[in-house]
């Protein structure tokens, strides 16, 4: 005969309520992961927009290109620096020129440029390529192959005579004028160096010569020319110094809050020239009728867009290419 329990009736009570409670449980742990889950969705989807909408909306409007001609003694040689004339896109955010790469391409020569310098020309000025800026380099044979140093102990005045046919110095020097001042410092037995001035510059094919006459009465004590020992230090101002074979200038030209002038920021309203030495980059001068493309390119946003061909002639000293 059996016999039921009768005292063990809240057994299966007690279990239901375990397991219930455990329902809950799992289901708050459920919900919070949930709540969590998508708060962290929602911050990182406005972050991924936000960043979006600067994409789409940020960059760099390139308004025009000028080039600047080589002119000496009335003959046109080639091109040698371009201007791009840069404002922000509609809706962009700052533009940070500094940390902007340019990539130019002409023929089967590819160059990257960095920034170096700014200068403010927001007062006005009527050749942005007329800018000054400091230059100092020190030179030897080893330093710029084609290259000649002479020291002429002239009775009407010490002449130091610079003859180079390599791209990058030739560069430099084509930014000097007659009449700059210049201090020379040097190893070279025969010119302990000192102050002078630019006297005159020639051009023959691809040959640059700087003669430079020198101030001090001792400067030149003989005729003589740099060994590959030697050195001399050149330090003066010239046109644009700091834009060369790596590196380009920008030049604030309307910046109402200095953006460009302090930081290098463009910002809206805010209108640049980012400058750059073509013949240090690519080692020539640009012919007529010759290809050129590139772009500018933040650090997002979309890129500036340089495409131009050069004139079939230099008829003036500055060229409207783009």
């Amino acid at each position: 005969m059996k016999y039921f329990i009768h005292d063990k009736k809240g057994a299966s009570g007690i279990g239901t309520l375990i397991v219930f409670i455990a329902m809950v449980l799992v289901a708050a742990v459920a919900a919070s992961v949930l709540i969590n889950t998508s708060g962290f969705l929602q911050q990182k989807a406005s972050t991924v927009g936000k960043e979006s909408t600067d994409q789409v909306a940020s960059g760099i409007q390139v308004l025009s290109v000028t080039g600047h001609i080589y002119t000496l003694s009335a003959t046109k040689y080639g091109l040698d620096k371009i201007a791009v004339y840069i404002s922000p896109n509609s809706g962009s955010g700052p533009i940070d020129i500094t940390h902007c790469i340019v990539q130019l391409t002409y023929g089967d020569r590819l160059a990257n440029i960095n920034y170096t310098h700014k200068e403010n020309a927001t007062i006005g000025n009527a050749n942005v390529f007329s800018l000054d800026d400091t230059l100092s380099f020190n030179h030897s044979i080893s330093s710029y192959t084609g290259t000649t140093i002479y020291t002429d102990d002239e009775v009407a005045g010490d002449i130091i005579r610079i003859s180079t046919t390599d791209p990058d110095l030739r560069a430099l020097l084509k930014g000097f004028s007659s009449g700059d001042a210049i201090t020379i410092v040097t190893n070279h037995t025969n010119a302990p160096g000192g102050n002078g001035a630019v006297s005159s510059i020639t051009r023959s094919d691809s040959n640059l010569t700087v003669n430079i006459s020198m101030t001090a009465g001792a400067a030149v004590t003989a005729d003589g020319q740099l060994s590959g020992l030697e050195w001399f230090k050149i330090n003066g101002t010239a046109d644009l110094a700091k834009s060369d074979a790596t590196s380009f200038t920008i030049i604030a030209l309307q910046d109402e809050d200095d953006s460009i002038s302090d930081s290098g920021v463009l910002n809206g309203g805010d209108i640049g020239a980012i400058v750059l030495n073509t013949e240090a980059i690519f080692g020539t001068e640009i012919l007529n009728r010759k290809e050129i493309s590139g772009k500018i390119m933040p650090e997002f946003g979309a890129p500036g867009i340089i495409s131009f061909t050069t004139p079939p002639t230099y008829v003036y000293e500055l060229a409207e290419l783009q």
